[in-house]
């Protein structure tokens, strides 16, 4: 718990540290161009600087580079420099334009950070989900790279190794036109799904599965895939259709009278 504790205030301070650096680098980008704009655009710098803050700090974070923005511009870029003395209402409108333009973007960098934080968490409770599942799943990006992959999955498909980051058409080259059809209506919005399918794999021998697929992330048009336990044969009849015909094949014995028959046993007697 202390550990935990450490490191959230760690990660706090390092985000104001960035938000100070921010600042001062944007102080030395307008110190090198006062030469050039004298005393125009004195904020624009900060504005970067506060995004800067904002987007990998937060809000807090961002409203520091805010006011040191402020403060740096006031004493170092107007009139009169090294002190904190308006010299005009125009330096006052222009202070708090910039201070209303650096909370707003503030708020709007901050929520957008925490957007982004909650939607990795949820990606990753995700991701751990289908790792660990009892059952075939695999997710998938717009490119059809593999997002998560439960061990069933790989269990199911003879498949080792970490599968996150290729390509699904790259590890079963054998996929056929329709399932990739399948695939783009998927990632369109559409739900797919068959009680009982077939495909050739690679090895030769034709995989049975059920399974079901739709999109499960529309902003990044991902699609999630539960298969069932495959079956494998050498046909491409279906295994149901297999069964019935070699019980169809057998049913004649079944029909047959009960045959008595003996082998002889030879014994010592009979040997002499």
């Amino acid at each position: 718990m202390e550990r935990r504790l450490f490191r959230g205030e760690s990660l706090v301070l390092a985000h104001y540290g960035l938000a100070a650096v921010s600042v001062a680098a944007a102080l030395g980008v307008r110190w090198l161009l006062d030469p050039i704009l004298e005393a125009y655009a004195p904020y624009l710098p900060f504005a970067l600087a506060v995004m800067v803050a904002g987007r990998f700090g937060g809000r807090g974070p961002a409203l520091a580079a805010t006011a040191g923005g402020v403060l740096c511009s006031w004493y170092f870029l107007q009139e009169p420099r090294y002190s904190f003395v308006l010299a005009s209402p125009a330096q006052a409108l222009s202070m708090g334009l910039f201070a209303i333009v650096g909370a707003g973007i503030s708020i709007l960098t901050g929520q957008l950070r925490q957007a982004l934080d909650a939607s990795r968490r949820g990606e990753s409770q995700l991701r751990r989900f289908a790792e660990f599942a009892p059952v075939a799943i695999s997710m998938f990006d717009r490119e059809m790279r593999y997002l998560a992959v439960s061990d069933r999955f790989k269990q199911d498909y003879g498949l080792e190794g970490d599968l996150v980051g290729r390509s699904h058409y790259g590890v079963f080259p054998e996929t056929p036109e329709r399932w990739r059809e399948v695939h783009r209506r998927v990632l369109a919005g559409a739900v797919e799904g068959a009680k009982e399918d077939c495909f050739d794999r690679a090895n030769g021998q034709i995989a049975w599965a059920r399974w079901e697929m739709r999109p499960w992330h529309r902003r990044m048009a991902a699609l999630a895939a539960l298969f069932w336990p495959p079956r494998t044969s050498r046909s491409r009849k279906k295994p149901r259709r297999l069964y019935a015909a070699a019980s169809s094949a057998f049913a004649p014995c079944s029909k047959m009278p009960p045959t008595e028959f003996s082998l002889p046993i030879r014994t010592d007697n009979s040997s002499k």
